[in-house]
């Protein structure tokens, strides 16, 4: 008996010690039921003394056995929780408690006690995927599965839910005065982040406001979307000493992730900007930022940068998709630090060193992995040949580190980008041809596989084949790959023999597909241009340790049905000579000019330049799209432009529609026209829920919606709207806010 007091007494300590940290409305249920929904017959009702030491308990004898709930809203998506309850069991039931996602009724977690009789802790961890949970408390695990419960009594005397993932901030010391508190600033580029976009990003970054609740829901919080730099400029209205810099920030779920880095320049006169560390790498040298999956706030800090100036720009490298920030604050330093010089010489385009170190960062990284499998290769070397190649790729490592920053003037981010990426690829070239392997080596792949820039075949040999099977009148292709193990480039003359129309059939092109270097720090093999041209021939250039893919596309063949085979002779200027067999085969079945199945894709042709699409390409780009059955085109959220409207919702001023007009010239024939407009929570300045909000939707041809929404219309100009999910499922181009 004594061990069971003990036991009671050690659960009821711990329940409240843990309460601190309970996200729970009356946990304990000390005030009736206030917070719990207790729906009427389901056999629960609040008993004052029914728990141990005779305290407040939520008791079941028998009725429905539906669940008694709770919703708790803003918990951390992505982040470890716990949910645990003090129940007790008279030997039959089996109280069991469930988290449930509240946006999508699927469960995250259930605990079920076990069927001893007396009192026990039960607790289970879950990461929730979306900011809103229902806790729900059932008698029995039967009654969670809507099925009969036992006859019992069952008794819940606490339940409690916290946040256990993501370790808590170090604690910032008093850095001194925030000299930038209230100062004006400018962001570059402007914030639109829509779901905390609102007039006062103006003057939230230098308010001494910090947000509460869901970072980037929080209107009190400044957000951008999009890879490139954030660029925020304070004026602190004289020069000024500068002890320390902060900047407040949350990531770690939704797709949000850490900044990089956030650059510090000062300035004496708003001209020439002077570098002078880096928040972030000074920041976590103290203290690392919390892994990516863990939701979490941090203030971001930087002491001991003893420098001045009246302007700071803080240049912040995200290292995702978004970036958020709801306070900057820049602390005074000692007033000597005035009469110091600022260090380095100093740049006026802060923007352009920016971008100009940011490629090059890119290059630096792309070099790596080109010259990683390279010392694996060497390592696999007998110990004799290993000496001279360790000593150039150990060259080759110290040349990345060194390199000077790439001018972007005429530069190409096709591989290989520099000299010295040549360099790295014919030491490739020389360790394959040490490694016994042929110096041209011709292999297959499924088309779609991700090809790396000198990937090869397993084992020397390889072998290649273009085999496709098709209807008529349909677009086809398959591949082929040249790996150059020989000392110098190779340029090859490929020429069609034994088909229809060879050497030069019509239907029939190649293309050379080439690594190109991304922002993402990994080249992809996705370019496809069309081949060189010599008379018949087609020309493919391989350089030197690389493997180059070679896209055979069939083009709407107008022939009968049928087998046709024959090759593609591959020869060099050196005396290569290689042949890559062919093999069409054509069903006797046609292949519509016009689909009945809509298909579009997110390549907007309504903006000047995007995504690629630019004034000179854009006619190029439509005449593909709709060769290749695109009849559901794209536009951006610009082309839907609101009117005017009064201070009840009427239309004062009808929207401009040239520009929706100009996007529906490009394409006559579609069967729809979509587009993606991402409103926000106001139209036209009106707050969305309101009744001048609905007036003035449906007095623009539309209905109350989500805050993102697609909209598409048919050849008769006849709107409707789709609402965008706002948790799981989300699209990736912005984190959900649920």
């Amino acid at each position: 008996m004594r061990h069971a007091l003990a036991i009671v007494a050690l659960l009821c300590l711990c329940t409240c010690l843990w309460a601190a940290d309970n996200l729970l409305v009356n946990p304990e249920f000390a005030d009736g039921t206030d917070g719990w929904f207790v729906p009427e017959g389901s056999g629960w009702a609040r008993v004052a003394d029914a728990g141990p030491e005779d305290a407040p308990a939520l008791v079941f004898t028998g009725g429905s056995a539906v669940a008694v709930r709770q919703t708790v809203q803003f918990v951390t998506p992505g982040v470890t929780h716990r949910v645990r309850a003090n129940v007790h069991s008279d030997g039959t039931l089996q109280t069991t408690v469930r988290v449930i996602e509240e946006l999508t009724g699927e469960p995250l977690a259930t605990v079920t006690a076990e069927a001893t009789e007396g009192w026990q802790a039960v607790w289970v961890e879950f990461t929730p995927l979306s900011a809103d949970l229902r806790v729900e408390i059932f008698p029995h695990p039967a009654a969670a599965e809507g099925l009969p419960c036992p006859a019992g009594e069952a008794r819940v005397a606490s339940v409690d839910l916290r946040q256990t993932g993501a370790p808590s901030a170090m604690e910032v010391p008093d850095l001194g005065e925030n000299i930038a508190l209230g100062r004006p600033y400018t962001m570059d580029p402007a914030p639109r982040y829509s779901y905390c976009a609102d007039p006062g990003d103006a003057t939230q970054l230098t308010d001494g406001e910090f947000s509460e609740g869901y970072f980037w829901t929080q209107t009190s919080t400044v957000g951008w979307s999009g890879a490139s730099p954030k660029i925020i400029t304070v004026d602190l209205g004289e020069d000024q000493p500068i002890r320390a810099i902060s900047f407040d920030t949350a990531a770690g779920a939704a797709d949000v992730t850490w900044p990089t880095s956030i650059l510090i320049f000062t300035s004496i006169d708003g001209q020439i900007w002077h570098e002078i560390g880096d928040v972030v790498a000074t920041h976590t040298q103290r203290e690392p930022l919390p892994e990516v999956g863990l939701y979490a706030v941090r203030r971001i800090w930087a002491d001991g940068l003893d420098t001045h100036g009246q302007y700071v720009k803080l240049v912040t490298e995200p290292g995702g998709s978004y970036t958020f920030c709801d306070e900057v604050e820049v602390f005074k330093g000692d007033d000597a630090l005035l009469a110091q010089g600022l260090p380095g010489e100093g740049v006026a385009d802060v923007s352009s060193l920016i971008e100009m170190r940011r490629v090059t960062g890119l290059i630096q990284e792309q070099l790596r992995r080109d010259l990683a499998p390279i010392g694996d290769d060497i390592r696999a070397l007998p110990q004799g040949q290993r000496q001279e190649f360790e000593v150039r790729d150990r060259q080759l490592a110290d040349a990345i580190n060194g390199m000077d920053p790439i001018p972007m003037e005429d530069f190409v981010a096709v591989l290989p980008m520099t000299d010295l990426e040549r360099d790295i690829f014919r030491l490739q070239a020389d360790v394959w041809r040490a490694q016994g392997k042929d110096e041209v080596r011709l292999w297959d792949m499924n088309r779609w596989d991700p090809l790396a820039p000198s990937q090869e075949p397993e084992g020397n040999a390889g072998g290649a084949a273009v085999e496709v099977a098709m209807m008529q009148n349909e677009y086809r292709a398959d591949v082929f790959n040249i790996t150059n193990a020989s000392e110098g480039d190779l340029r090859l003359r490929l020429t069609v023999t034994g088909l229809p129309g060879a050497p030069s059939p019509e239907w029939l092109t190649v293309h050379e597909v080439q690594h190109v270097g991304t922002r993402w720090f990994s080249s992809v093999a996705a370019a496809l241009p069309e081949a060189d041209r010599a008379g018949d021939d087609w020309l493919i250039d391989v350089p030197s340790g690389m493997t180059r893919q070679v896209w055979v596309a069939i083009n709407k063949p107008q022939m009968d049905a049928g087998t046709y085979e024959g090759a593609i002779e591959l020869r060099s200027a050196g005396g290569y000579a290689g042949s890559v067999p062919v093999r069409l085969q054509v069903y006797p079945l046609r292949f519509p000019d016009e689909t009945t199945l809509n298909c579009g894709g997110w390549t907007y042709t309504d903006a000047a330049s995007m995504y690629g699409v630019t004034p000179e390409n854009k006619a190029a780009i439509v005449a593909h799209l709709k060769e290749h059955y695109v009849n559901a085109p794209w536009a951006t959220g610009a082309v839907m432009r609101g009117g005017t409207f009064d201070d009840e919702g009427n239309m004062v001023t009808e929207p401009d529609t040239t520009r929706f007009d100009d996007w529906v010239m490009l394409w006559p024939d579609a069967k729809n026209y979509l587009v993606y407009s991402s409103v926000g929570p106001t139209f036209d300045g009106v707050q969305m829920g309101t009744e001048v909000f609905n007036i003035t939707w449906r007095r623009s041809g539309s209905a109350p919606i989500s805050s993102a929404c697609c909209w598409w219309t048919s050849r008769t100009r006849r709107s409707s709207m789709r609402r965008s999910p706002r948790g799981r499922g989300r699209s990736r181009r912005r984190p959900p806010t649920s």
